[in-house]
């Protein structure tokens, strides 16, 4: 256990010092927080103002308490019973965490049985994913492999916890639509970023279900790196940007800095401060404080 928490720290970047335990979310810790699955990426039919049926703002989906423009939950807001729940999103084939292969990869490797930079080079950057997911992919690249390193974590328990099968999806109240003066509604980049996971799990889908074969691989790849962007989009090497050129705030931006992250994680171990945000921030990116 002590391993995998100095994994789970290191995957996000933890300050020196830091003495939190935190543990990767198993499927059962998903289905049991996140009872209902997404069905579609979207938000709302923009004509009727109506959430979209299993959508990102369905209250059959989040719970009775779903609103589509609550103010944004602030970092330090104290913990309450949730009027909403997660919702889960089932990935067409597991990925290995991209966390953990961008900043753990020497723990990540010895759970797998890989050298270190064998689970570096299973990184596609999103460019050459979406190139690749296109083109015949040769055995032995990059998005090959990554399939490959899912098999040879899952030989593990400790290794299996690194894997995503279900993906966690945040509650609306902290990633809400914004109303603007001339009543147009404008989309929280996270939105956006679990949009574009939501087409790529879509795309991966198909490609399995009636092909090429030979795509599947860079179908894979491209949904990990959609996750990547996800969870940390302003620290890739190629962020994605909106129409005005901005980078998205990820999962990552929504829970602070990395020493705000870890001060409330610490407040909320030891039972004194408010942390709701950044607890919720710590499921959706895929880990949980070891209770």
């Amino acid at each position: 256990m002590a391993s995998t928490s100095a994994l789970c720290l290191e995957a996000l970047r933890a300050p020196a010092g830091v003495t939190v335990a935190l543990q990767p979310v198993s499927s059962d810790a998903v289905r049991a927080r996140a009872p209902k699955a997404l069905t579609t990426g979207e938000t709302l039919d923009f004509r009727t103002l109506v959430p979209q049926p299993g959508g990102l703002f369905d209250y059959k989906v989040f719970g009775p308490g779903t609103v589509i423009d609550a103010p944004v939950t602030d970092l330090d807001a104290p913990a309450r019973p949730p009027k909403t729940q997660f919702a889960r999103l089932a990935l067409a084939a597991p990925v290995p965490h991209p966390l953990a292969i961008a900043h753990a990869p020497s723990r990540l490797a010895a759970l797998a049985g890989w050298a270190t930079h064998e689970v570096l080079g299973v990184r596609v950057a999103e460019g050459n994913a979406r190139a690749s997911s296109v083109a015949i992919i040769l055995p032995g690249s990059p998005a090959a492999r990554l399939a490959e390193l899912a098999t040879a974590l899952d030989a593990s328990p400790e290794g299996r916890a690194l894997v995503i099968r279900e993906l966690p999806i945040l509650p609306p109240d902290l990633r809400p639509l914004v109303r603007l003066a001339d009543d147009r509604w404008q989309t929280s980049p996270i939105n956006e970023l679990y949009r574009n996971v939501f087409r790529r799990n879509q795309r991966l889908a198909k490609t399995l279900e009636s092909g090429p074969a030979e795509n599947v691989a860079g179908e894979l790849a491209a949904l990990a790196s959609a996750l990547e962007h996800l969870f940390e989009n302003e620290d890739t090497s190629d962020p994605l940007r909106d129409a005005q050129g901005t980078t998205m705030t990820s999962l990552r931006g929504l829970a602070g800095t990395t020493t705000e992250l870890f001060d409330a994680l610490a407040a909320a171990t030891a039972g004194t401060g408010r942390s709701h945000r950044a607890v919720s921030a710590l499921f959706a990116l895929g880990f949980e404080l070891v209770s």
